[in-house]
């Protein structure tokens, strides 16, 4: 009886330590521009920050991944002086959004230079901080979060390969198309009327694959 469930899931454990040999991993980090679109235009400046990108590909399978994407986007700065108990400080206003979106992402399995593309889902947050210069003083003055989506395309270029120990690392470029469901609220004669925030966002960075 012991001989019965003993073996099954030493094989269990075999086929998921090889599954995880053979499958790939990446992750990379970019510096992204932030170019709002149309309405977004209108009430958002261009933003830049910082993205991170993660890859796993199920094993035997090179052409396909599963992507989810991290970014941080700060969409300008507004400083002016006012009166705090008495004293004159200098306050600070950032408009920012933190993105996680996530979705499958095909590329070309092999190559010098690999193609991919992306359709991925996620929730994006847009807030307001305002702090005191100067000081750890600071809150949030508006939050908003929206569900949306992006389609994402770029390229990747390898600049280092090391075969045996399954290490690459490739300069990744790309641009993202998003769309952010009734992110923008417009008051015409008292009637708030919501719309889509449409933007496009460029990046630049690198991508370690093991």
């Amino acid at each position: 009886m012991l001989k019965r469930t003993v073996f099954p899931l030493v094989v269990f454990f075999i086929l998921v330590l090889a599954s995880t040999a053979l499958a790939g991993f990446g992750v990379g980090g970019n510096l992204l521009i932030s170019l709002p679109q149309e309405d977004f235009a209108n009430v958002s400046e261009t933003g830049g920050g910082l993205g991170l990108k993660f890859l796993f590909s199920p094993p035997l399978m090179p052409g396909i991944a599963v992507r989810a994407d991290f970014a941080f986007v700060v969409y300008g700065t507004e400083t002016y002086e006012d009166q705090v108990a008495g004293i004159t400080v200098d306050i600070e206003t950032r408009h920012q959004s933190v993105q996680f979106t996530i979705g499958p992402q095909f590329q070309l399995p092999t190559g010098p230079v690999r193609f991919y593309g992306a359709p991925m889902v996620g929730v994006y947050n847009y807030s307001t901080e305002v702090s005191i210069e100067g000081t750890d003083i600071s809150e949030t003055k508006s939050s908003t979060t929206k569900f949306g989506w992006n389609f994402c395309g770029g390229m990747l270029v390898r600049v280092y390969q090391n075969p045996i120990k399954k290490f690459k690392l490739d300069i990744d470029l790309g641009a993202k198309y998003h769309t952010i469901k009734e992110a923008i609220k417009t008051e015409i004669d008292g009637v708030v009327i919501t719309s889509d925030a449409n933007d496009i966002s460029i990046h630049a960075g690198v991508l370690f694959s093991f």
